[in-house]
């Protein structure tokens, strides 16, 4: 069993794992696993009113996972795989604990070779929020992934890259419930003008 297959095997089980991503590292877990993500609010100290995000392996699931309609398939192809996160209004598939109330869901494909391959064998949407303590730096390398994580029940992936793609968090755009507007939520590796010109030809 190789490297990524444990990292699959650790979801499978309830685990909790520590990953990279493109942007910051990840912390996260089987999406429709309760008990692991109410553990990854714990070990952050994050409020529960906080949604978490969702990394996807296919764009296929967008359409499982939230409202979206299919015709916007060309417009997903378009901006992923990237470090841009799109909040959508949640389907019935979102359990509480993921959108924590608010009905919607961010999700991202990422581009991380790390990432791909995980969810490629793993074929399920994970989630995915900061590894931090709230409040405080988020990691941006495996050191400080793994110093978080060592005294906590949780698993770290090794990769041998020293910094991410971007030590910045992905960018966040929402879009309306009738999917005729977008707004910017957080500008992150995608300023404000890289997602007006992204989005423009759609809306």
């Amino acid at each position: 069993m190789d490297e990524i297959e444990k990292y699959v095997e650790h979801l499978k089980s309830g685990g909790v794992l520590v990953y990279p991503t493109e942007t910051i590292w990840g912390l996260g877990a089987d999406f429709e696993d309760q008990k692991a993500n109410e553990k990854i609010y714990q070990l952050k100290g994050r409020h529960f009113t906080k949604p978490l995000l969702l990394l996807i392996p296919h764009v296929y699931w967008v359409f499982r996972l939230t409202t979206l309609p299919e015709t916007f398939k060309d417009f997903l192809t378009t901006l992923w795989p990237s470090s841009l996160t799109l909040v959508l209004p949640a389907s019935s598939l979102i359990p509480h604990w993921i959108h924590q109330g608010t009905h919607f869901i961010g999700l991202r494909q990422s581009p991380h070779p790390f990432v791909k391959s995980l969810l490629n064998i793993y074929n399920r949407p994970i989630s995915s929020t900061s590894v931090n303590q709230s409040g405080k730096a988020p990691a941006t390398d495996f050191l400080s992934a793994f110093q978080f994580s060592k005294d906590r029940d949780v698993k770290t992936a090794s990769w041998n890259e020293e910094r991410p793609s971007s030590p910045v968090s992905s960018t966040v755009v929402k879009l309306s419930e009738d999917f005729q507007r977008f707004s910017l939520l957080r500008e992150g590796t995608f300023s404000k003008e890289d997602v007006e010109r992204l989005f423009k030809d759609f809306f």
